[in-house]
């Protein structure tokens, strides 16, 4: 758990121009170095509050713009606050760029625009690649600063814009589930939750698939639109063709902004308290497995990401196997060490140990026990998934890695 909170003061509402928030670093995480992977780490409580320059972006995690790839994943971006990309500010200035989001939870960051991710080339000529998978965006809000002036124009969850001239975007937004992003402000546009635009650049391919966008608003509390623009000057991703597709999406305004959508519904998906599908839920078995980035195999909670022969919508896979014990304990409640571990990994709980089920991370069943001392030196390395019963029957899964 990475936090930019030195002080360890800050209140517990995120907002602009909160003196608890003074002492925090400006960036939580800097990415200097090209093909870095950011993986399992909690990245909290950044506030890139200046008034001009870098420090006005990424309060979470800023990445220079001389860094053309990059990927997070498995990863929690939380309580984050900045003029723009609160949550990660992606912005590039290289001729091709790659970015790779997979299995995050960005929540509770806070914007005038873009609060989750903001990914855009700032010059002209080039062509950016984008893939944002199996993430969870909830409760993200953009709002006016009125100290600095600011004047909140939306896109709370995520922002891709293919601004100057020449610059193509080619963007997979498949699998995510966004819920109350709040998109507020007056500086103009549409407010949605999602912005997809262009300027003076242009489309590329383009796939808007298999997401669950729901109870998220924008000012005055109305209905936000899903995909919009923030800007008037800017043109919307407002149509289909061959090479952009917006395909198997739920939501309750029917994506009304864009002409063409297949498959678009505007029924309940029935979430329940951490927004993954109930039974019965029209979610459930109707997206597109063929719109699944090839490399995805699991959702955000590891478990099988096509169950049942058809994907679900969102971010989680409804597994009905699971059972209504299959609920994540405190997280004091579990400790496992080592981790990562070469031989032995230790169980500290609570509760008493009842099973336990060691898993590949596709999905394949490799031991066995009820021991809380495991001896896991036969395994290869890598990381794997322990699911832990205790007396009463409640389950947890955790991550370890075998060195």
């Amino acid at each position: 758990i990475l936090s930019g909170d030195l002080l360890g003061d800050d209140s517990a509402a995120v907002d602009f121009n909160d003196i608890t928030r003074d002492d925090n670093s400006y960036h939580v995480v800097e990415i200097n170095t090209n093909d870095l992977t950011v993986d399992g780490v909690t990245i909290k409580d950044g506030n890139a509050d200046a008034t001009s320059g870098d420090d006005r972006f990424g309060g979470g995690l800023f990445k220079a713009v001389a860094v053309a790839d990059f990927t997070i994943k498995n990863s929690v971006i939380k309580n984050n606050v900045a003029f723009s990309g609160a949550g990660l500010a992606l912005t590039t200035t290289t001729s091709e760029s790659n970015m790779i989001v997979d299995a995050c939870v960005i929540e509770n960051n806070l914007a005038i625009a873009a609060s989750g991710i903001d990914y855009h080339r700032s010059g002209s000529v080039g062509t950016m690649n984008i893939t944002v998978t199996n993430t969870l965006f909830k409760s993200n809000i953009t709002d006016n600063g009125a100290v600095k002036n600011r004047n909140g124009v939306g896109a709370a969850a995520l922002r891709l814009r293919a601004y100057f001239t020449s610059v193509t975007l080619n963007a997979d937004v498949v699998n995510n589930t966004f819920v109350n992003n709040i998109s507020a402000g007056s500086g103009g546009g549409d407010y949605p939750v999602v912005e997809i635009s262009r300027n003076s650049g242009s489309w590329g391919t383009i796939t808007v698939a298999n997401n669950i966008f729901w109870s998220n608003t924008e000012n005055a509390g109305a209905l936000a639109k899903a995909i919009g623009r923030t800007a008037t000057n800017s043109t919307r991703f407002g149509n289909t063709s061959a090479s952009r597709i917006v395909k198997n999406n739920t939501d309750e305004d029917g994506l009304s902004l864009i002409t063409g959508t297949t498959a678009t519904s505007s029924t309940d998906p029935n979430l329940d308290a951490d927004f993954k599908l109930t039974a019965g839920s029209t979610s459930i078995d109707t997206g597109d497995n063929s719109l699944i980035p090839a490399d995805i195999t699991t959702d955000l909670l590891f478990n099988q990401r096509i169950f049942n022969t058809t994907v679900d919508r969102g971010a989680f896979e409804f597994d009905p196997s699971l059972g209504i014990n299959d609920v994540v304990l405190r997280e004091n409640d579990i400790k496992l060490y080592p981790n990562p571990t070469t031989s032995i990994l230790n169980i500290e709980m609570t509760q008493n140990l009842k099973q336990v089920s060691i898993y590949s991370v596709l999905g394949t069943a490799v031991l066995r026990t009820q021991n809380e001392t495991i001896d896991v030196s036969n395994l290869s390395n890598g990381i794997f998934l322990i699911k832990i019963e205790d007396e009463n029957g409640n389950v947890t899964t955790k991550r370890f890695i075998k060195n």
